[in-house]
């Protein structure tokens, strides 16, 4: 998936969140981080009732003020902690106690959830049925800095992150077991890092970034819904489809296109004419 230039942070984030690019919504670098006021997936979800919430660096509780529903994180206090900046970065720089922090705010949000059986037979969740989270974990970016993008450091900054990526899966399909829901996980990055470490540029390892989705039983891996290997969707394309699967609005300035190999794999034909009116699927980034 194709990220946006400048190659920096706070720019694609807004682009994943909004579906603009930086020469619409205007931020082109990380200094003075101000809560941002134009449409995100987050307003849309929760202009029509639905709960979301975050964890991760503070930057993104900045970010987005405003945007969120009063419970987000474990619903009592702030995301986390100290704000960064990548000019700051020094030689054995890492964020791996941040990141587990984070992890642990992460499961404090989903374990929060309290799940009750109804008369009728039915289970429903009462207390904190997020509709979209965003997880962020920042180590691999700290240490692509320190030691860059091919050093073992990395990699074992990439083992930890699937580790916890893996433990949230199982945790929040296990509620879905129960709520006879279905969790659509998304995950991707802001940008990538050369190979000595750093990013900004226009090289092509820095706007080349993963996309993988994930859905328990969904058709996503079936011959029929699998992309050629030359398919390339852009970071602006991520909100648009969340929106899709939420059965929300777009964001009103969104340049992103649809994935429609996703829609249609994760949502049922039949239910396509009702996308805008029901909400299908959960979304966790």
């Amino acid at each position: 998936m194709s990220t946006q230039f400048p190659t920096l942070s706070v720019p694609n984030w807004q682009s994943l969140i909004t579906g603009a690019r930086p020469s619409l919504h205007g931020r082109i670098g990380n200094d003075n981080l101000t809560p941002y006021t134009f449409d995100s997936i987050f307003t849309s979800s929760m202009n029509v009732g639905m709960k979301n919430g975050i964890s991760g660096d503070a930057w993104w509780s900045i970010l987005l003020n405003g945007h969120l529903t009063p419970f987000y994180g474990d619903g009592t206090s702030p995301t986390l902690t100290n704000n960064f900046g990548d000019a700051s970065y020094t030689h054995g720089h890492s964020d791996r106690n941040k990141d587990i922090a984070y992890n642990q705010r992460f499961h404090a949000a989903i374990n929060s959830q309290t799940v009750v059986r109804r008369s009728n037979g039915s289970y429903d969740i009462i207390q904190f049925d997020y509709d979209l989270f965003l997880s962020y974990y920042g180590d691999i970016d700290g240490v692509s800095h320190s030691f860059g993008a091919q050093s073992s450091q990395t990699q074992s900054a990439i083992d930890d992150k699937v580790a916890f990526v893996r433990a949230g899966i199982n945790a929040i399909t296990a509620i879905d077991v129960v709520t006879q829901t279905r969790t659509v996980f998304i995950i991707t990055s802001d940008h990538g890092h050369v190979n000595v470490g750093g990013h900004g540029g226009d090289a092509h390892t820095l706007k080349t970034v993963p996309l993988i989705v994930y859905a328990k039983d969904s058709q996503l891996a079936s011959v029929q819904n699998s992309l050629p290997v030359y398919s390339t969707f852009d970071t602006v394309d991520i909100a648009t489809t969340i929106a899709a699967l939420l059965g929300v609005p777009v964001p009103r300035q969104s340049e992103g296109s649809f994935i429609s190999p996703l829609i249609s794999a994760l949502v049922p034909a039949s239910k396509w004419h009702h996308l805008y009116r029901h909400n299908s699927s959960k979304i966790y980034t």
